[in-house]
């Protein structure tokens, strides 16, 4: 058997992983915090069915909050620190135009 030769190194952490494959240590991470999400969703609502989005915040971060609502999301603490790949853009609806005027652009100078 062969020594596998075709590997490569992720830019994130470091570890080597095959072409293709998502790097099995960064995986193994954001499984963990995916898992400390959950459980801190399923601890402040129980099984019960969810009325409204949910916004993570992360140990460290605070949100003006009377009512445990920030924006018409429901707020869930999350008792890890927020990773570097999870930037708070994610928690935004991005098919949301703000603007109703909308433009269509032409090409100019074709050939």
């Amino acid at each position: 058997m062969l020594p596998y030769r075709k590997l490569l190194t992720c830019d994130d952490c470091g570890h080597m992983h095959e072409p293709g494959r998502l790097c099995p240590n960064c995986y193994g991470e954001n499984k963990k915090i995916t898992q400390a999400m959950q459980e801190s969703m399923v601890s402040m609502q129980g099984l019960s069915p969810v009325e409204h989005e949910a916004l993570p915040v992360f140990k460290g971060e605070k949100v003006n909050t009377k009512d445990g609502f920030h924006e018409g999301k429901r707020i869930f603490e999350v008792p890890t620190e927020r990773p570097k790949w999870f930037s708070n853009r994610l928690t935004i609806k991005s098919n949301v135009t703000t603007s109703s005027d909308t433009t269509v652009a032409k090409p100019t100078n074709l050939a």
